[in-house]
């Protein structure tokens, strides 16, 4: 009986359980905690452990490492990259653009001055506000839309790899779903600044 489990879960447990890209390499690293990315709903195949043998790795791990060596370079490294940390490509959320004050070195506005030393004003920068509210200035927000791209350039390349293992019949253990991931998360937030009539706010200080 197969147990089915979704893309992103199969191959953290393939490169950080199984190291499928390190075959014969004793398995030394720490077990990966059930409760934070692998979200099993099946019974009976306990889980998703890993050998321990130092010997290689499950066929189904092997599978998934021929599925993602057929990626490009690139997409190889990002997709490994991320399934071995258990974590997906940064998106950013909530970021926004904004025009704020600049800090001085005691965190407070740093003040303009006229010639006689009369503060006249503060000084502003244009940059970048996170979910968090911590602010990247010189940041814009074309450089967030470069690295919301890489996310999905990693999400397509699951929905590939979930396509070709469901396809193929190879895995054994397994059946493969999802991702279960957004392909999209920022959209989900109610705000797209990709769309001209939203302006920069400008923050208080």
């Amino acid at each position: 009986m197969s147990c089915l489990i979704d893309i992103e879960d199969l191959l953290v447990w393939s490169y950080a359980v199984e190291r499928a890209d390190r075959t014969g390499l004793q398995n030394q690293g720490p077990g990966w905690p059930r409760d934070s990315v692998l979200r099993l709903e099946c019974a009976g195949l306990g889980g998703l452990s890993g050998t321990g043998t130092g010997q290689g790795c499950h066929a189904d791990a092997e599978t998934v490492h021929t599925a993602v060596s057929g990626l490009s370079a690139e997409m190889q490294r990002l997709v490994i990259g991320h399934a071995r940390s258990g974590t997906r490509p940064e998106w950013f959320p909530g970021a926004r653009p904004v025009v704020a004050a600049e800090l001085n070195r005691q965190g407070r506005p740093r003040k303009l001055y006229d010639h006689n030393r009369h503060v006249t004003g503060h000084a502003v920068r244009a940059g970048v506000e996170l979910g968090d509210g911590s602010i990247w200035y010189d940041w814009t927000m074309d450089g967030i839309g470069r690295a919301r791209a890489v996310y999905t350039a990693w999400h397509q390349a699951l929905i590939e790899l979930a396509g070709w293992l469901d396809m193929s019949g190879l895995l054994v253990d397994y059946q493969v779903s999802g991702p279960a991931a957004p392909d999209s998360p920022w959209k989900n937030l109610g705000v797209d600044f990709s769309n001209p009539v939203d302006k920069p706010v400008a923050k208080s200080y």
